[in-house]
């Protein structure tokens, strides 16, 4: 964990990124961190002993071919990478980040890949959360809106009790509404996944949700709010922006006390 300092305790500076550049100089240095520590050995091999790794001997080949980005890699402060160049590489270090022990017994290198994605995000999320309006690598490995404001748990439950398919239709829209560069149709997207979801349920919800006037609500939203229909009856001049943040949250609560419920 890193070390708070006086400035930083005492609030005499603002920590917070605002530019591409001080967010691109701590991720720097935290993969040479990592790099140094042998996270990167299984993707780096060992240049020493002319030892290729998972990327090769061309590892800015390696990256151009896995994003269809030129000259991501190798990485060192005087690139100049734009905001989606340096999300896109985080994202894929996070794919091929392990932490990497030698084991005298065995007498070879053993590398945990969860253990080293764990360490991997937690460093770069340290930077991430504070770098413009917030964002998190997630444990899935892709770059999303850092939601802090005490509804993090209802986008990290997960449910033992729901069938393969809803919990799938809830990852996928979670991260259809969260994820970098989601647009305005994402968004929308994402809601109608979730109004599926309730959808299917809605008779056993109704029964096990408290209020069942404020349950027929969320169907309400879904059906008025100009989502899944396209009438003139539908409410149409609303900052959707507003709104559908407003409408992902409600609805994912629904879920997650439906589910709790239903246990």
């Amino acid at each position: 964990m890193r070390k708070v300092y006086y400035s930083e305790r005492s609030e005499k500076i603002d920590i917070k990124l605002n530019s591409i550049r001080d967010l691109k100089d701590l991720f720097v240095q935290i993969h040479e961190d990592l790099a140094r520590d042998l996270y990167f050995r299984e993707l780096y091999g060992n240049q020493k002993s002319n030892i290729d790794g998972i990327a090769g001997s061309n590892i800015e080949a390696f990256a151009f071919e896995k994003t269809r980005i030129r000259n991501l890699m190798p990485i060192d402060y005087n690139k100049r990478y734009k905001e989606h160049e340096l999300f896109t590489l985080i994202e894929l270090l996070h794919d091929y980040v392990s932490e990497c022990k030698w084991d005298d017994f065995e007498e070879t290198w053993m590398c945990n890949k969860e253990k080293g994605q764990r360490v991997f995000r937690d460093r770069i999320n340290s930077i991430l959360n504070i770098y413009d309006q917030g964002w998190e690598l997630s444990t899935e490995g892709y770059i999303r809106e850092w939601v802090n404001n005490g509804l993090g748990e209802l986008i990290e439950a997960q449910y033992d009790n729901s069938d393969d398919e809803q919990y799938t239709e809830i990852q996928e829209a979670k991260k259809q509404f969260l994820r970098y560069g989601s647009t305005i149709d994402d968004k929308r997207s994402a809601l109608l996944q979730l109004g599926r979801v309730m959808e299917n349920v809605r008779r056993e919800m109704t029964q096990l949700l408290p209020e069942k006037p404020d349950t027929e609500q969320l169907f309400h939203i879904l059906n008025k709010y100009n989502l899944r229909h396209n009438n003139p009856n539908q409410h149409k001049d609303y900052d959707r922006e507003i709104y559908y943040r407003w409408m992902f949250f409600i609805f994912l609560s629904a879920i997650d006390a439906y589910f709790q419920m239903k246990d």
